[in-house]
C-alpha cells in the first residue's frame, strides 16, 4: 500500500507541476498518512474550486487509503473524465483500479493510455505486468520488448519476457532472456529461480543445479528453493541426497501429494519400504488417485513379503490403469476438442476411444467426420466411413454416412 501511495503522491506532482504550497503542505500531510486532515482541507477547496483535479486527487487518495474504496473510485473516475488525454492521470486511476483487483478496467485504461504513447514506459510496465498476469504471454511479450529495447539493462523486464517466451513454448528465446537478465544481475534470487525452473523444465538439471548453488545459503534454505533443488535431484535420480531436503520441507509444513509420492518414491529406491509406504498412503489421503501410487504401494508390500497386501494393491493398481468410464472420458475429451476445432487432438483422444471399444460404429464415425474435416487426404476418411457403415447409428447419420462413401470413392477414382 505505502509502495502504491507513493506512486501516487508523484502522479500528482507530475499532474500539477505548479502546485501551491498549500497543495505542496497536503502532500506532505498525506505521505505522513494524516487522512482525516487531508480530506477535510481538499472538502474547503473544491467548495470554491469543484473542478480542481490536484484536490480531488488528494481526497481521493486520502479516502482510498482510509478504506472508503467507493466513494474513492467515484473521484479518480471523475477525475480521469475530466482529462482524458492525461497519461499521468490514467495511470493513476488505473494504478487504484488494480489495487482493489479490478484488472479488467484497469486493463483496459492502460490500454487506451498506450494507444495514445507506446513509448511511455510508465504506462507500457504496468500494461505489461497486468497482461502477462491476464495469461495473455504474446501480447505482454510485445509490450516487455518495447521496454526491453528502451532499457536494454532492465534485468526485471528482461525476465518477465523470458517468462512470457517460456510460457509460449519458445524455450530458447526464453533461456536467452533468463541468461540477459542473469548476466545484468548474477544474485537476483527472483532472476536465479525462474531460469532454473526453466532449465528444469526442459530436463536440463545440471545446468539448474548450477544455477540453484550460486545462491546465499540462506535464500537457498527458502521452501521454494530447497522445492526446486530437491525435485532436480529427484529427477536426477540422486534420491539418497533428495531425501533430506523433502524431508525439511516436509517439516516445514509443505505437505502435496506430489510431494509424498516423490519422498515416498525416494524411500522406495532404497529398500525403506515402510516408510516409503506410509508416505504412499498419505498421499492417498490427500486425494491422490493415481494408479502408479497403487503399484507402487505394492512394491513396498512386496518388499516386506506381504505377498496378499501385495496383490490387493497391483489389484487396485490394475483397476486404475483402466477404469469402465475411461472410453467415455476419451469420447467426452475428443468432443471438447471438436466443438473447440481442434480436430488433431481431437481425433488423437477419438482413437483412445475407438481402441476401448473397436466395433463402436458411432466412435468411427466421429473419427470419419474429423478426418473428413481436417485432412484433404480422404482415404482415411473413407476407411472411417466404411466401418461406421456395418452397424446402423441413426437413420439421418446412416444416410449421410452413405453419401460421403459414394462422394469420396468418386473422388478418389477420378484422381487416379
Amino acid at each position: 500500500m505505502l509502495k502504491l501511495l507513493l506512486i501516487l503522491i508523484t502522479v500528482v506532482i507530475g499532474v500539477h507541476a505548479a502546485s501551491s504550497e498549500v497543495e505542496t503542505a497536503l502532500l506532505e500531510k498525506l505521505f505522513a498518512r494524516d487522512y482525516e486532515y487531508v480530506i477535510s482541507e481538499t472538502e474547503q477547496i473544491l467548495s470554491t474550486d469543484s473542478l480542481n483535479t490536484s484536490a480531488m486527487t488528494l481526497q481521493a487518495s486520502a479516502l482510498f487509503y482510509k478504506g472508503q474504496t467507493t466513494k474513492a473510485l467515484k473521484i479518480f473516475e471523475k477525475v480521469y473524465n475530466l482529462d482524458p488525454q492525461s497519461n499521468e492521470i490514467g495511470y493513476r486511476y488505473a494504478t487504484a483500479l488494480q489495487e482493489i483487483g479490478n484488472t479488467t478496467k484497469a486493463r483496459e485504461i492502460y490500454h487506451s493510455l498506450f494507444l495514445k504513447d507506446s513509448t511511455d514506459i510508465s504506462v507500457v510496465r504496468p500494461y505489461a505486468r497486468i497482461t502477462y498476469e491476464a495469461g495473455e504471454y504474446l501480447a505482454a511479450s510485445k509490450l516487455y520488448k518495447i521496454i526491453c529495447f528502451q532499457f536494454p539493462e532492465d534485468y526485471s523486464s528482461q525476465r518477465m519476457l523470458a517468462k512470457c517466451f517460456a510460457n509460449m513454448g519458445e524455450s530458447e528465446l526464453a533461456r536467452s532472456h533468463f541468461e540477459m537478465a542473469h548476466r545484468l544481475s548474477p544474485d537476483n534470487a527472483n532472476i536465479i529461480y525462474d531460469f532454473a525452473r526453466h532449465e528444469y523444465s526442459l530436463n536440463h538439471f545440471d545446468e539448474a543445479l548450477d544455477l540453484i548453488v550460486k545462491v546465499d545459503g540462506k535464500t537457498r534454505c527458502s521452501m521454494k528453493f530447497m522445492l526446486v533443488e530437491a525435485d532436480i535431484l529427484f529427477k536426477k535420480k540422486e534420491y539418497i541426497q533428495a531425501i533430506p531436503l523433502y524431508n525439511k520441507l516436509w517439516l516445514s509444513g509443505l505437505k502435496s501429494e506430489d510431494v509424498y509420492k516423490r519422498m515416498g518414491y525416494a524411500y522406495y529406491t532404497i529398500a525403506a519400504y515402510s516408510r516409503a509406504q506410509e508416505l504412499f498412503n498419505a498421499a492417498l489421503e490427500m486425494g491422490d488417485s493415481d494408479a502408479a501410487t497403487y503399484y507402487y504401494i505394492g512394491k513396498c508390500f512386496e518388499g516386506m513379503k506381504e505377498y496378499d497386501e501385495a496383490i490387493r494393491w497391483y489389484n487396485e493398481s490394475l483397476g486404475r490403469l483402466q477404469p469402465n468410464y475411461l472410453m467415455d472420458l476419451y469420447h467426452s475429451v475428443a468432443s471438447l476438442y471438436s466443438s473447440k476445432e481442434d480436430l488433431p487432438n481431437a481425433i488423437q483422444f477419438y482413437k483412445k476411444a475407438l481402441e476401448l471399444d473397436p466395433d463402436s460404429a458411432l466412435l468411427s464415425y466421429f473419427l470419419a467426420n474429423a478426418y473428413d474435416s481436417y485432412y484433404e487426404d480422404k482415404s482415411v476418411a473413407l476407411g472411417y466411413y466404411k466401418k461406421a457403415s456395418t452397424e446402423s447409428i441413426t437413420p439421418t447419420l446412416d444416410d449421410y454416412i452413405k453419401l460421403r462413401i459414394k462422394e469420396i470413392s468418386e473422388a478418389l477414382f477420378l484422381k487416379q
